[in-house]
């Protein structure tokens, strides 16, 4: 289901994300997300608890240390169907490699977290099933205190990795993760507690089906009107 561009972008309670799929709607710059602790706005109502990152107009800041935001192990966030995952993410500094996103289900066996890499590309490692682990990594090169639309799909269609609405990396590899609570799914910081990030991620937005091009295109452009 497509959503009229107009209509979200200039709404955010005038967009219902739900008959998509959405299983995890964060704008992080809503009013309403702005607590230590808040819920997500989706059918879900995922509790979300928040260690540092300040809240700000464009959405939460995290400063390199030990920042993130907890979204818990809830069974519909633990990608362990067809997954597709944006993100919009503005880095504060390309010193080291930073961490947007991760979930970790099994030790060792079943996770994935999408980076920013030192190489100044963002990236998505996933390991599934005791299979060995797969990366993709884009092309674009990232710039400090530029906004970036960051999309990963997995699943029956493959592993793929966009920004900016175009498709930049993929593999054929179509495996899910495994269910498991090892765990949260976390904002900001490695499921380890490693390459916290440096910079400010505005909204992120889970599905629970594999995204068309188009679609994943559309959500671009009816968002990108507030990260400029």
């Amino acid at each position: 289901m497509v959503f009229p561009a107009r209509q979200y972008s200039k709404s955010l309670w005038s967009y219902n994300p739900i008959p998509g799929g959405c299983v995890l709607f964060l704008p992080l710059w809503s009013p309403g997300l702005k607590g230590p602790v808040f819920k997500s706005i989706d059918r879900y109502g995922h509790p979300c608890s928040v260690t540092g990152a300040v809240w700000g107009q464009t959405g939460r800041l995290f400063d390199a240390t030990n920042d993130q935001i907890d979204c818990g192990t809830p069974s519909v966030l633990q990608m362990t169907t067809d997954t597709t995952i944006h993100i919009w993410y503005k880095a504060t500094d390309l010193v080291a490699e930073k961490c947007l996103l991760s979930k970790n289900n099994i030790n060792l066996q079943d996770r994935l977290r999408i980076p920013l890499g030192a190489a100044d590309k963002f990236y998505c490692f996933k390991e599934c099933q005791n299979d060995g682990t797969i990366t993709i990594t884009g092309t674009t090169t990232a710039v400090a205190g530029v906004w970036y639309f960051v999309t990963v799909r997995l699943g029956s269609l493959g592993f793929t990795l966009s920004i900016n609405g175009t498709q930049e990396a993929s593999s054929a590899d179509i495996k899910v993760l495994s269910a498991g609570t090892v765990s949260g799914l976390l904002l900001g910081l490695d499921y380890g507690g490693n390459t916290p990030a440096n910079g400010t991620i505005g909204e992120v937005i889970i599905y629970n089906r594999w995204q068309s091009d188009s679609e994943g295109r559309h959500i671009h452009q009816a968002t990108k009107w507030r990260y400029q």
